[in-house]
């Protein structure tokens, strides 16, 4: 099993120790890993939401999870 932590607790343990730098720098390195999986897609007026308006966008792929 993994033992790493993952992104929330790394961001609250910086926000714990007060380390605004710290939390930046965390929040920094997911925005980029974010930006460099990213696609773009055009969302259709049916398939738009208000968190997802219509027209051409940049989105996160969708997870396909399997079993094990």
């Amino acid at each position: 099993m993994d033992q790493r932590p993952n992104l929330e607790q790394v961001a609250l343990d910086r926000l714990r120790a007060g380390d605004q730098p710290g939390l930046a720098a965390v929040l920094d390195r997911w925005g980029a890993f974010a930006k460099s999986a990213a696609v773009e897609t055009a969302v259709t007026e049916a398939g738009a939401h208000p968190f997802l308006p219509a027209g051409r966008r940049l989105v996160l792929p969708a997870i396909t999870w399997t079993s094990a």
